[in-house]
């Protein structure tokens, strides 16, 4: 018999073709106080949906609904991989990034979302539990690793020696003693010190600890939560629980067994590619100046 075996990316991250090219004129592409989703979505249009350069747009995609999701930020790039730009902005607000396909009229629209509050602390949307106890899961698998945390950031931004602009974060609730973690994180290009307390706290953000349950969802039972979602999932033995962010759904079918539905919470580890890129930035901010 054959076997036949196809690998892809998802549609939307086909922006990973394009890099985060500079207006004309202009050392940066920067922007000043503005949300998480305005920038995502203006670096789209720049470079995938409406670029000035016309042979390098994406006819294919198109900007859905402003749903004013974010915090307010400076950023500033320059030649940098557009996907990386994206996720990093994306991750520190725990947003997501939808691309809604059209099979018949060969249209994507890109949206910026925020996963729903599914957890049992609130009231508003249906509660998603996940718990062996009340048999929503089946099976449950807890990663902790912090072998490649920080938590202390000195953020270099531009000058040399002595005169170079340094700052630390946190500001506040810093760790002392043999809990503190630190790391270098080198902003020369940043455009203002706002933008160098944005850069901190995205490269806190990725070498957090890291804090992953994997679940397997029970087939019989009907739960609506979504990818990006926040739910609660508990502790059979203690009770305990705690609220995680879906950040994976895995669905497996194999021959005529039932299909199989994984779960992943909180917070991956890095693979290969991204801790390479990770180690790597500070060189790739010294090449793009």
């Amino acid at each position: 018999s054959e076997m036949l075996t196809a690998n892809g990316i998802e549609l939307k991250d086909i922006m990973g073709r394009r890099l985060t090219v500079p207006p004309a004129e202009s050392e940066k592409d920067e922007y000043v106080a503005q949300s998480t989703e305005t920038i995502v979505r203006s670096l789209l249009t720049k470079h995938i949906v409406s670029p000035t350069d016309t042979v390098r747009a994406i006819n294919l995609f198109s900007l859905g609904t402003l749903n004013s999701v974010g915090k307010s930020k400076d950023f500033s790039t320059r030649y940098k991989p557009l996907d990386e730009e994206v996720y990093t902005l994306l991750q520190e607000d725990t947003l997501g990034l939808t691309c809604m396909v059209d099979i018949l009229t060969k249209d994507a629209v890109y949206e910026v979302i925020e996963g729903l509050d599914r957890t049992i602390d609130q009231s508003v949307n249906p509660t998603a539990i996940f718990s062996l106890k009340l048999g929503t899961a089946s099976q449950n698998i807890v990663l902790h690793d912090a072998q490649s945390m920080k938590n202390m950031a000195y953020v270099g931004g531009e000058g040399e020696g002595t005169e170079r602009t340094i700052i630390s974060l946190p500001a506040t609730g810093v760790e002392e003693g043999i809990k503190r973690c630190e790391v270098f994180v080198d902003a020369r290009d940043a455009a203002s010190e706002e933008e160098l307390t944005t850069r901190g706290n995205a490269k806190l953000m990725e070498l957090g600890q890291v804090h992953q349950v994997d679940s397997v969802a029970n087939n019989n039972t009907v739960i609506t939560y979504g990818l990006g979602d926040f739910v609660t999932v508990m502790d059979y033995r203690s009770g305990d629980y705690e609220n995680l962010q879906i950040t994976g759904i895995i669905d497996t079918y194999a021959g005529n067994a039932p299909q199989n539905k994984s779960i992943v919470f909180g917070r991956t580890p890095m693979n290969i590619g991204q801790a390479i890129n990770a180690r790597l930035s500070g060189v790739n901010n010294i090449l793009t100046q």
